[in-house]
């Protein structure tokens, strides 16, 4: 599953690329309207790719490899959201 930050290929969009500040808030003063709609579109894509993988997963499904994956999927979108 992935983490809350994805890996170095979103560059320099201040959602993607940093960690939660200050009482877990984005870096509101480095964020700009052209931040949004790429760091949406790249945490939505992410999303639907870990549940199409939870999906696809061959083994029986179970709690542990169908729940708990779904519950973190969308992790970063909610952050972005």
């Amino acid at each position: 599953m992935t983490s809350l930050r994805p890996a170095s290929s979103v560059g320099t969009n201040p959602l993607l690329a940093s960690g939660p500040g200050e009482l877990g808030l984005p870096p509101f003063a480095d964020l700009g309207d052209e931040h949004y709609r790429p760091a949406f579109n790249y945490a939505l894509d992410l999303a639907v790719a870990e549940i199409e993988s939870i999906a696809g997963n061959p083994d029986q499904p179970a709690f542990d490899n169908t729940i708990v994956p779904l519950e973190r999927a969308d992790n970063l979108l909610e952050w972005v959201m």
